[in-house]
Order: C-alpha cells, then sequence, then structure tokens
C-alpha cells in the first residue's frame, strides 16, 4: 500500500434564523489530493461527501510506503492560511437558498425544491381558501337569517291579511243581497253600513298588497346578498390561485461564529501500487 498526501477539511455550519424558523446543520468537506500552486483556492472544486471521522484509520497498514511531503504540508502558517480561507469561502459563499410565499406565510425547509414547495403551497392555498369560503358563507348566513325570519313573519302576516279579506268581501257580498232584496220589497236599507263593509274590505285588500311588496323586498334583499356573497367567493378564489404564484427566493448566509472546522490539515490517502514495467501504477483505495 502507497500513501500519498492530501489536504483534507470539514466544517460544521449551523444556520437558525427565526424569521425563517430555520434551524439546521450542514456539514462541508473538501479533499484536495494536489496544491501545486500558492494562489487562489477553487475550494468547490474539492467538495467531497461528508466525512465520518470514525472512519479515519490512525495508522498505516504494515510495509506502507508514502509519498514525500511538499506545499502546503511544508510550513504550518501554509496550513493556517489555507484553514483561514477555508472559512471564509464557507462564510461568502454558502448560504441556505430557501423559498417563501409571503401571501401564504410559508417557507420552504432545507433542501425543499421549488416544485415540491409550488405543491405544499398549492394544498395549503386550497385549504385556507376552503376555511375563508366557510367563513364567508357563514357570514351571510346570519344576515340571511335576520331578513328569512322578517320574510317568514311577513308571509303569517299575509296569510292572515288574505284571511281577512275573504272574510271582509263575502261579508260585503251578503251585505249587497241584502240591500237589494229590501229594495225589491220596498224597504230601507242603511247606505252607511255597505260603505262600512266596502271601507273594511279596502283596507283588508290594502293589507294584502303591502304584505305582498314586503315580501317581494326581502327576496329582492335575499338574492342581492347572494350575489355579494359569490362576489366575495369568487375574489378570495382569485387571490388564492394568485398566492400560489407568488414565491420568491430568500438567501440565508451563516454566521462566521457558527462555522465550526471539525478538522483540517494532512491525510495520508491509500493507493494501490502496481508495478508496470519500469513505473508504478497508482490506484485509489479509498472511496
Amino acid at each position: 500500500m502507497h500513501y500519498q498526501p492530501a489536504l483534507l477539511g470539514q466544517a460544521s455550519v449551523y444556520f437558525a434564523n427565526r424569521t425563517y424558523n430555520l434551524d439546521t446543520q450542514v456539514k462541508i468537506s473538501v479533499c484536495l489530493p494536489k496544491l501545486e500552486n500558492r494562489g487562489l483556492v477553487r475550494w468547490e472544486d474539492y467538495r467531497v461527501e461528508p466525512i465520518d471521522r470514525a472512519e479515519l484509520e490512525s495508522r498505516p497498514l504494515p510495509e506502507a510506503t508514502f509519498d514525500e511531503l511538499g506545499y502546503p504540508f511544508d510550513d504550518e502558517i501554509n496550513i493556517s492560511t489555507l484553514k483561514k480561507d477555508f472559512i471564509e469561502w464557507i462564510y461568502r459563499n454558502q448560504a441556505i437558498t430557501l423559498f417563501k410565499n409571503d401571501a401564504l406565510k410559508l417557507v420552504s425547509e432545507p433542501g425543499e425544491s421549488r416544485e415540491a414547495f409550488e405543491e405544499r403551497c398549492k394544498q395549503a392555498s386550497q385549504g385556507s381558501s376552503a376555511e375563508a369560503v366557510e367563513k364567508i358563507k357563514q357570514k351571510y348566513a346570519k344576515l340571511k337569517k335576520t331578513i328569512e325570519d322578517k320574510k317568514m313573519r311577513e308571509e303569517l302576516e299575509l296569510e292572515r291579511d288574505k284571511d281577512v279579506l275573504k272574510q271582509r268581501r263575502s261579508e260585503e257580498a251578503v251585505k249587497g243581497i241584502e240591500t237589494v232584496t229590501k229594495l225589491f220589497k220596498g224597504r230601507k236599507s242603511s247606505l252607511s253600513t255597505s260603505m262600512t263593509k266596502r271601507r273594511l274590505t279596502s283596507t283588508a285588500k290594502a293589507g294584502v298588497k303591502e304584505s305582498e311588496e314586503m315580501i317581494k323586498k326581502y327576496e329582492a334583499e335575499l338574492a342581492d346578498l347572494d350575489k355579494q356573497m359569490q362576489a366575495e367567493i369568487d375574489a378570495l378564489q382569485t387571490q388564492s390561485s394568485q398566492s400560489v404564484g407568488t414565491i420568491r427566493e430568500v438567501s440565508v448566509p451563516p454566521l462566521k461564529k457558527d462555522i465550526v472546522v471539525e478538522l483540517f490539515g494532512l491525510a495520508w490517502m491509500p493507493h494501490y501500487a502496481i508495478k508496470s514495467g519500469d513505473d508504478w501504477i497508482m490506484f485509489a483505495a479509498y472511496k
């Protein structure tokens, strides 16, 4: 087994933000097999999967060979400088991107795709819309109940007015027959009594007409309330459908104090060494 030097680094980055209900941790790991230049390091080119420190070996295999150490392991200052640059790179480039729907007051979970968040917003919008529609219906049901009660009382009054009118007409007809009969017999008839019957019939007829007009008025008010209710529901549903699409991206950067470097330094990476003529071919013995 042959070991080659590499720069291994890993940091735990904590993200906490009450505004976006964010409380999560991510690990950022890098492995740099070779660093031949002392210039800018493109850390993103060396990203690797998080490293389980328990899987790292503390001793080499027997009879192993090692490469010579060069930059940056030839000076501790180099490692310290690279570590600071690693932290700075995380601070400036490793923000968490979230999706936010202001209308629905929803924020995506870390790692949640835009498509998944849009679907969640759609379901939330439908649920809240259904609740809001039910509240609108309940509001108008109370308004309609007041008018319906008045209408029902007026309908009862109309039935009574019709009964009175029917009775007055009957009395007026009987009185008319009596008057005609008395005239044929040469007897006097009371004109004032006939006029009274006629006046009572007219009053009863006016009462019926008034009740019918009031019922029509209440029916018109109920129809108007139905139109207002439907207009509110339509406006709400339009607003709900529009709110699903109002999604924006928000970036949450880490604080430097929340960047904790777990390991950073020299790591010996095992390789299988196969001799081919005068040369040696190396194959990585690690994942």
